[in-house]
């Protein structure tokens, strides 16, 4: 099967990395699996940074070399639901605005929320979490947003819901669901939820602890999931931290 450009080869870009920490920054920047977007002639990309742990912004002409909008940050926590930060993991263009799909935690708990502009630099947010985690089929105590596509006139929300990092089953048990609706605001689990979880353990398996973090697309007539999954030590001779890779 012809998959055109996405088969590679790759090679990497000789002037890496293309986004570093800047100013009070002191730990990571990660992006989401659906952080860059084509808008108004530019590329824009949506970072989460820790510390401290909120949402910025990096803007590119060609997709190569980028800098850092104006704004420090674009969210910040307001309400109480939102916890300590806004960290941002999705965003689609729809119409004249900006739909930003993003976490906020509160004690234990992390909740997908919505955020909408037309510039890109003032933000009106839903004032309640659009989804949680007792609104899916998947046990757990997080709800994380991954990817949200329109396929028809529905829009599809790929999520994946675990547990906190201090639960004794942490990190085994994440899994992804699929939640729907016509208007990319009042979401609906699907009775297929989860969509993948957890593959059996084996001597060689690579993601029986977790899966996580996807991106859908649609190529040809089939649609494509890229995801992060990761196993536990169970014994095994190599370290005790998590194995991840991608599927």
């Amino acid at each position: 099967k012809d998959w055109g450009p996405f088969v590679g080869p790759w090679m990497r870009y000789d002037k890496n990395p293309i986004i570093k920490l800047e100013a009070k920054e002191t730990y990571s920047i990660q992006n989401g699996p659906q952080s860059v977007i084509r808008w108004k002639d530019k590329w824009h990309m949506f970072l989460m940074t820790s510390q401290p742990m909120v949402t910025k912004l990096a803007q590119s002409d060609d997709g190569l070399s980028w800098t850092r909008a104006h704004h420090d940050y674009l969210l910040k926590p307001e309400m109480a639901w939102e916890g300590s930060y806004n960290l941002a993991k999705a965003a689609v263009v729809r119409d004249d605005e900006v739909w930003l799909y993003y976490f906020g935690k509160k004690a234990k708990t992390e909740m997908i929320a919505l955020a909408r502009s037309k510039d890109l630099a003032n933000w009106q947010k839903e004032p309640k979490p659009i989804f949680t985690h007792e609104d899916s089929r998947i046990n757990g105590t997080r709800a994380f947003p991954d990817c949200v596509i329109k396929q028809g006139d529905s829009w599809y929300m790929y999520y994946d819901v675990g547990v906190d990092y201090h639960h004794p089953k942490n990190p085994d048990g994440y899994a992804i669901g699929v939640a729907t609706n016509p208007d990319g605001l009042n979401w609906t689990d699907s009775p297929k939820s989860p969509v993948l979880t957890t593959s059996k353990r084996t001597d060689d398996s690579w993601d029986d602890g977790m899966v996580s973090q996807c991106s859908v697309m649609k190529i040809g007539d089939w649609f494509y999931m890229l995801y992060s999954g990761a196993t536990n030590n169970h014994g095994r001779k190599y370290s005790g931290k998590n194995r991840m890779a991608f599927g």
